[in-house]
């Protein structure tokens, strides 16, 4: 039976990551002018959307997720199988049929999962997180050990530590998501947003100007109701096809102006990718 899996924070790339620029220095702001058929591909049955920055994304990147958790249990298993442990972490997951979490950077917007879950995430999505406990002591002490046997791998390790770095691309899904809400088009598409939330009486935070928290404090029914009425105000609206059509537009902005280190950038996680599959390779 599969077990929690400690993933690090994937927000960064590995060894040798080209240095861009001071890594504490905000980027230029960029007007996204001459860009504006670039438009971003949004899966409403996930809530998941592609942008141009997609490719270059290292810890937001669901693929190198789920291979540096794939890696990681393929070490964990070796061990356990040495230990005499029969530890099934790797193969009870079907690790190609792995789906993402919806993407709630703009708000909710997947009505399916809304309606079911309400205002928290699908845990079938991501990677699965189950636990081992009813092994016994012996077993969950062997599998501690293995744990920290494949964290101080000498490859998965340092992959580790190099995936908590930020990098510029991530710099760059910041910066331009950050330009589309706040451009006059942005704004727009959230006023009509608003206006929509409060057409079916959805008190909103006023900090995150989303759906209020404390409706989970009212019952599911009423979780759900407001989530559901978020993500169709969202759609409806056309706010976030709207939002990451700008988001996806000031990346291609931002690409253009860095494309030789982006280039750095890619081949790096190219690089990340090989190291990691390589793990699973040598073992399987």
């Amino acid at each position: 039976m599969p077990v929690i899996f400690a993933l690090p924070v994937l927000v960064g790339c590995a060894t040798g990551t080209p240095e861009v620029e001071d890594e504490s220095a905000s980027l230029p702001e960029i007007t996204a002018q001459g860009f504006s058929d670039v438009k971003a591909e949004l899966n409403f049955e996930t809530g998941t959307a592609t942008t141009p920055i997609s490719e270059y994304l290292t810890n937001l990147d669901f693929g190198t997720e789920v291979l540096f958790a794939q890696a990681r249990e393929t070490l964990v298993t070796e061990c356990m199988t040495a230990a005499g442990h029969n530890y099934t972490g790797l193969t009870s997951v079907d690790w190609g049929s792995l789906q993402p979490q919806e993407d709630r950077i703009f708000g909710r917007w997947d009505r399916v999962s809304a309606a079911e879950f309400g205002s928290m995430m699908d845990e079938t999505r991501g990677v699965p997180k189950t636990t081992t406990v009813e092994q016994g002591v012996e077993f969950n002490s062997a599998l501690a050990l293995c744990q920290e046997e494949a964290a101080v791998d000498p490859v998965l390790g340092p992959l580790s530590e190099d995936l908590s770095q930020l990098t510029l691309a991530d710099r760059i899904l910041g910066n331009a998501s950050t330009l589309a809400e706040n451009s006059d088009a942005g704004r727009e598409a959230t006023e009509s947003f608003t206006a929509c939330m409060e057409e079916k009486s959805i008190v909103l935070d006023p900090a995150s100007g989303y759906m209020s928290s404390e409706y989970t404090d009212l019952g599911k029914d009423a979780e759900i109701a407001a989530a559901v009425g978020e993500a169709d105000c969202n759609v409806d609206t056309g706010r976030v096809q709207k939002l990451y059509d700008l988001r996806a537009q000031y990346e291609a902005a931002y690409i253009e102006k860095y494309e030789a280190q982006l280039g750095d950038v890619l081949a790096h996680k190219q690089e990340v990718h090989a190291q990691l599959r390589a793990i699973i390779d040598d073992v399987s």
